[in-house]
């Protein structure tokens, strides 16, 4: 069984795996917080350390998060354009999408939903942070300047994912990420989100995620999760119960994002 923790806990240990830049493999049901507690995390390393955040620039003054979602990737996009190098063999001109200066965190997110060739060519990068031609990037003592990260849904959340590798798998280490009512509130409540939807899921806990986890999801298509009542409160704010014409496009708005149930 992975290990389950909250978002509070994964805040907590993301220093201890950046420090020894040891590769980590966060699963989780959609909408769990996996890539913004990865965003929160690199925005402070980089104000911390007096960097420039950026998450498509890399540069000896920026702090990089760069997000690579695998599934829209081929193992040769990493892999690179070859040339002809001295008019005696080839070379390949690995993509740049993978740093060759800087320090930061490279983020494979959607890990498993790239296929097994793509997943492959990440093997390498993961392990040693080198890919193809491209050296890793270290410092003066030889440390790794990126963090190497992932993110996936499980097999079991009805997602459209591919069984993974224990070669692959065993070269991270590995927690599910689940938030807890709490976090998912005072997140709702520092961005301002309409206080119905919060009062809702105050008194029914239960309806942050589906009831059951099956093919009923699929045949729903609109299901509750912490971004679908994120949206539906973002779209009724404006709106007032009080008013007949707007009470029903309130039903409308929130059920187009966890379903009319």
């Amino acid at each position: 069984m992975l290990k389950e923790i909250s978002l509070k806990e994964l805040e907590d240990l993301l220093e201890d795996f950046y420090q020894e830049r040891v590769p980590l493999y966060l699963w989780g049901k959609p909408s769990t917080g996996k890539t913004s507690m990865i965003r929160q995390f690199a925005q402070r390393k980089a104000e911390e350390l007096g960097l420039k955040y950026s998450e498509d620039e890399f540069g000896e003054d920026i702090f990089t998060l760069k997000v690579i979602p695998l599934s829209q990737f081929e193992g040769p996009d990493l892999r690179g354009i070859p040339h002809i190098k001295d008019d005696k063999y080839t070379e390949f001109i690995p993509s740049a999408e993978l740093p060759r200066e800087g320090q930061g965190i490279i983020f494979f997110d959607e890990l498993n939903m790239a296929d097994d060739m793509t997943r492959a060519a990440c093997y390498q990068y993961i392990l040693e942070g080198r890919y193809s031609n491209l050296k890793p990037v270290l410092d003066e003592n030889g440390k790794h300047k990126f963090w190497r990260v992932a993110a996936s849904n499980t097999e079991k959340d009805f997602c459209s994912v591919n069984n993974t590798s224990l070669a692959l798998l065993r070269r991270f280490c590995h927690f599910e990420v689940m938030p807890n009512l709490e976090e998912i509130l005072e997140y709702f409540l520092e961005h301002d989100l309409d206080n119905r939807v919060i009062a809702y899921l105050e008194k029914n806990p239960d309806d942050l995620f589906p009831a059951n986890f099956d093919e009923k999801l699929l045949e729903n298509k609109a299901n509750p999760f912490p971004y679908t009542w994120e949206v539906a409160a973002r779209l009724i704010k404006k709106y007032d119960m009080k008013v007949k014409k707007d009470k029903e496009k309130i039903k409308n708005l929130v059920a187009s994002g966890v379903g009319s149930e």
